[in-house]
Order: C-alpha cells, then structure tokens, then sequence
C-alpha cells in the first residue's frame, strides 16, 4: 500500500504542473473569448446608437427643409447637406440618407414661392 502512495504522490508531482499549466491555458481562452464577445455586443450597441442618432438628425433637418419659414428651410438644407457628408451616418445609410436629402430639396424648391413667410 505504501508504494502506491509514493507512486501516486510521484506522479501528481510530475503530472500536477502540466495540469495546472492546461488549467490557466483554458482560463486565458475563455477570458479572450469573453473579451471578444463583450467587444462585439459592445460594437453593434454602438452602430445602432450611431444609426438612432442619424436619423434624429435626419428627421429633424427634413423639417427644418420643409418649413415655411424660410430662414429655417435654409438652415434644415444646409443641416442636410451636412449630415451627408457627416462621418456619424454608417455606410450602409448613405444613399439612404442622400436620396432623402435630395426629395426633400427637390419638394422645398417645388414648394417656393414668392411670398414666404420670414417668421413663423
């Protein structure tokens, strides 16, 4: 009996190192692994606050363009020609965002007349 326990005891030894190097092994995939998920969440919530905000200003300068007033029709027209040329709208929004502006310029230039009013 008292040689398989030194014969155990010499093996955990031996094996006991390489189990405890496996274990911190597993330990820092896992951390990645989290690490790189948390990164990914972390990146999508930020594209769609970024999308959200977007179109907040979209919104907001399609009715400034569309006021009767016309020094708010100027200021939402020059609001959308910024916001196409603005690094917060993604990609994938630009011809979106850039066929919008050009309806709403399109229904503004329609919708002029003489006799807009200064203040409203």
């Amino acid at each position: 009996m008292t040689y398989v326990v030194g014969a155990v005891a010499i093996i955990m030894s031996i094996v006991g190192p390489f189990l405890v190097l496996r274990g911190a092994g597993l330990t820092r995939k896992s951390a990645a692994e989290a690490t790189r998920q948390a990164k990914e969440t972390a990146d999508r919530e930020n594209k769609f606050r970024h999308r959200e905000e977007t179109m907040r200003h979209l919104r907001w300068a399609m009715e400034l363009a569309l006021s009767d007033n016309r020094h708010r029709a100027t200021g939402g027209a020059l609001a959308l020609d910024a916001l196409t040329k603005s690094p917060l709208v993604q990609t994938e929004d630009v011809q979106m965002v850039h066929a919008i502006s050009v309806f709403v310029s399109e229904v503004a230039m329609a919708r002029r007349r003489p006799g807009m009013e200064e203040d409203a």
